[in-house]
């Protein structure tokens, strides 16, 4: 079942506290945090943890922004992700043709690297089943250690939970904004 309008409005800025109102506005106009800001005591720790995804990660930005395209792809709530996020991708170096093929879930397509290939299988492995296979978790571990792996698990996890937001809540995608990272200073 799809819910086809937004049952969810965003908050109204009156109706939040000030240190929320404050993180709203440093957060622009997506109507995705203006839905979130309703959990007013989790609003700004889940702003500051998904800033730290988008800032602070050994994982390269390339390969976060090429999971959460993957994300996006396999996920229902996706196409508000794919909004945000492929301007994203392509400013963190993805390719047009890398774009094309993660939307025709061809992640294996030869436009990625042996590197982006193995990140790509890992994401869909955790999407779909929970876990990756053994010898995806071994290839992964032994490439990018378990630092990066837990980053990448995490930025997995962040992007399934906004999927399942989006699309719970009805939200229909928006022109990209800033990352969140650099809307707001926290």
């Amino acid at each position: 079942m799809t819910v086809s309008v937004a049952f969810i409005r965003s908050v109204d800025r009156s109706e939040v506290s000030d240190e929320v109102g404050v993180a709203l506005e440093a957060g622009g106009d997506l109507r995705l945090l203006g839905v979130l800001a309703h959990a007013q005591g989790a609003f700004r720790p889940w702003l500051r943890f998904s800033t730290a995804l988008l800032s602070r990660l050994e994982l390269s930005p390339l390969l976060r922004e090429l999971a959460i395209l993957q994300v996006a792809v396999l996920v229902s709530g996706g196409e508000y992700e794919w909004a945000q996020h492929a301007p994203l991708a392509l400013a963190a170096g993805a390719t047009a043709p890398q774009l094309e093929a993660l939307r025709r879930g061809a992640a294996a397509d030869s436009a990625f690297s042996a590197e982006q290939v193995l990140a790509l299988r890992f994401v869909e492995e955790v999407v779909r089943d929970g876990v990756p296979h053994d010898e995806t978790r071994s290839a992964a571990l032994d490439l990018l250690g378990p630092r990066q792996v837990v980053e990448l698990l995490l930025v997995i996890g962040q992007y399934m939970m906004v999927a399942r937001m989006i699309a719970a809540a009805g939200l229909e995608p928006e022109a990209p904004a800033q990352s969140v990272a650099q809307r707001a200073q926290l």
